[in-house]
């Protein structure tokens, strides 16, 4: 029997914080202080949780799907930060993490094609 990693559960802490950045920069239109907070306390999370996450000995199953929503909400998030502040290295990390984003979604539809193919995506256990 295969248990969910628990640093799956963790990653649900990264998107609040980045659709909180998103929804109140679209309303107020302007990145304050605690806009601001909202981005960095995100991609904190996000680098806190990647390394206990991303490990060749958790194996794959459909629930790593779950990793998409988090991560595209804080490449977005660093986007609009990136267009905001106007940084090369802030610009530099939002291509980097459209990049990783591009790649997981590839390696997530990859092996989800690979997992149906072999008849065990939708295997009963």
């Amino acid at each position: 029997m295969r248990l969910f990693h628990a640093g799956f559960t963790f990653t649900g802490l990264i998107a609040p914080f980045e659709v909180g950045f998103l929804a109140y920069t679209n309303f107020f239109q302007r990145v304050d202080a605690f806009a601001a907070m909202l981005f960095y306390f995100g991609l904190f999370v996000f680098f806190s949780l990647a390394f206990k996450i991303f490990k060749r000995s958790i194996a794959f199953a459909a629930g790593w799907w779950a990793l998409s929503f988090p991560i595209a909400a804080l490449c977005n998030a660093a986007l609009r930060y990136a267009e905001h502040v106007r940084h090369p290295a802030m610009t530099g990390l939002a291509v980097a993490l459209l990049a990783f984003l591009s790649g997981l979604i590839a390696v997530l539809l990859f092996r989800t094609i690979r997992l149906a193919a072999s008849g065990k995506l939708l295997a009963p256990r």
